[in-house]
Protein backbone atom coordinates (compact mmCIF):
# COMPACT_ATOMS: atom_id res chain seq x y z
CA UNK A 1 0.00 0.00 0.00
CA UNK A 2 1.39 3.39 -1.02
CA UNK A 3 1.38 5.77 1.95
CA UNK A 4 2.76 9.34 2.25
CA UNK A 5 5.33 10.02 4.97
CA UNK A 6 6.84 13.35 5.99
CA UNK A 7 10.56 13.19 6.71
CA UNK A 8 12.83 15.78 8.32
CA UNK A 9 16.50 15.48 7.51
CA UNK A 10 19.23 17.45 9.27
CA UNK A 11 22.62 17.76 7.64
CA UNK A 12 25.94 17.73 9.51
CA UNK A 13 27.33 20.98 8.15
CA UNK A 14 25.96 24.52 7.83
CA UNK A 15 26.26 24.27 4.08
CA UNK A 16 26.07 20.60 3.08
CA UNK A 17 28.40 19.51 0.33
CA UNK A 18 26.97 19.98 -3.16
CA UNK A 19 25.76 16.40 -3.62
CA UNK A 20 24.19 15.88 -0.17
CA UNK A 21 20.65 16.59 -1.36
CA UNK A 22 21.22 14.60 -4.56
CA UNK A 23 22.17 11.55 -2.47
CA UNK A 24 18.96 11.89 -0.41
CA UNK A 25 16.80 12.11 -3.56
CA UNK A 26 18.62 9.17 -5.17
CA UNK A 27 18.20 7.00 -2.06
CA UNK A 28 14.46 7.68 -1.85
CA UNK A 29 13.92 6.88 -5.50
CA UNK A 30 16.15 3.80 -5.50
CA UNK A 31 14.22 2.38 -2.51
CA UNK A 32 10.89 2.73 -4.35
CA UNK A 33 9.63 5.92 -2.68
CA UNK A 34 8.35 8.74 -4.89
CA UNK A 35 9.11 12.27 -3.71
CA UNK A 36 5.85 14.23 -3.65
CA UNK A 37 7.27 17.39 -2.02
CA UNK A 38 10.71 18.67 -1.06
CA UNK A 39 11.87 21.76 0.85
CA UNK A 40 15.60 22.43 1.26
CA UNK A 41 17.35 24.94 3.50
CA UNK A 42 21.12 25.16 2.99
CA UNK A 43 21.60 26.65 6.46
CA UNK A 44 24.18 29.28 7.32
CA UNK A 45 27.14 29.78 9.63
CA UNK A 46 25.00 29.40 12.75
CA UNK A 47 22.78 26.45 11.85
CA UNK A 48 23.01 23.27 9.80
CA UNK A 49 21.15 22.69 6.58
CA UNK A 50 17.93 20.70 6.50
CA UNK A 51 15.41 19.14 4.16
CA UNK A 52 11.75 18.26 4.57
CA UNK A 53 10.39 15.64 2.22
CA UNK A 54 7.07 14.00 1.63
CA UNK A 55 7.70 10.56 0.20
CA UNK A 56 5.09 8.12 -1.04
CA UNK A 57 5.85 4.44 -0.92
CA UNK A 58 5.25 1.09 0.67
CA UNK A 59 4.88 1.54 4.43
CA UNK A 60 6.61 -1.79 5.07
CA UNK A 61 9.79 -0.46 3.42
CA UNK A 62 9.90 2.86 5.29
CA UNK A 63 12.19 1.63 8.08
CA UNK A 64 14.76 0.44 5.55
CA UNK A 65 14.63 3.82 3.81
CA UNK A 66 15.13 5.64 7.12
CA UNK A 67 18.18 3.51 7.96
CA UNK A 68 19.68 4.07 4.51
CA UNK A 69 19.11 7.83 4.67
CA UNK A 70 20.64 8.04 8.16
CA UNK A 71 23.76 6.32 6.83
CA UNK A 72 24.38 8.82 4.03
CA UNK A 73 27.36 11.17 4.09
CA UNK A 74 26.45 14.61 5.51
CA UNK A 75 23.17 13.39 7.07
CA UNK A 76 23.07 14.00 10.84
CA UNK A 77 19.54 12.77 11.56
CA UNK A 78 16.30 11.58 9.97
CA UNK A 79 12.89 11.90 11.64
CA UNK A 80 9.36 10.99 10.58
CA UNK A 81 6.66 13.56 11.28
CA UNK A 82 3.13 12.61 12.35
CA UNK A 83 -0.08 13.38 10.46
CA UNK A 84 -0.41 16.68 12.33
CA UNK A 85 3.04 17.84 11.15
CA UNK A 86 4.68 17.50 14.56
CA UNK A 87 7.29 15.06 15.78
CA UNK A 88 5.62 11.99 17.29
CA UNK A 89 6.11 11.75 21.04
CA UNK A 90 7.71 8.60 22.45
CA UNK A 91 5.41 6.46 24.62
CA UNK A 92 5.64 7.09 28.36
Amino acid sequence: MQVPHQLDIAFTQPAPRPLALDRVVWMCRSRGHEIAALEFDAGDAGRPGSARLTVVGDASRLQLLLCRLAGLIDVASVAVRGDDGRQPQPPM
